[in-house]
């Protein structure tokens, strides 16, 4: 993704375990939610992928939560690299909540780097 793009929103970077999981795939793909912002989520794919445009579920291990949180998004960009796969995640249904939390989280870490 082009570094001069304008963003809506800040993003922060937080890491988490998450699994996409694509409507035509029977298996999830696991990955490292990587940055969070008030509309979108980038995460990292070790291998496997999933075209643009494609709509997926997401199961988000948060570790304050026991079971993992699930949203739904659609997939804007991909960035393809060597060893993995780079996907930008439009967020088209999370619980509020828990978005609060994660950017909570998300800024708390931000905030003690300053």
């Amino acid at each position: 993704m082009d570094s001069s793009e304008k963003r809506r929103y800040l993003r922060f970077r937080i890491f988490m375990d998450v699994d996409v999981i694509g409507f035509e795939a029977k298996n999830s793909l696991k990955g490292t939610l990587e940055n969070i912002s008030r509309q979108g989520i980038g995460i990292i794919l070790k291998k496997g992928k999933k075209p643009k445009g494609t709509e997926v579920d997401l199961n988000l291990h948060l570790d304050s939560q026991k079971k993992p949180v699930s949203a739904r998004g659609r997939i804007t960009w991909i960035e393809e690299e060597s060893n993995k796969n780079r996907l930008g995640v439009e967020i088209k249904r999370i619980d509020k909540e828990v978005q609060d939390d994660i950017l909570d989280i998300a800024y708390q870490d931000w905030k003690a780097q300053i």
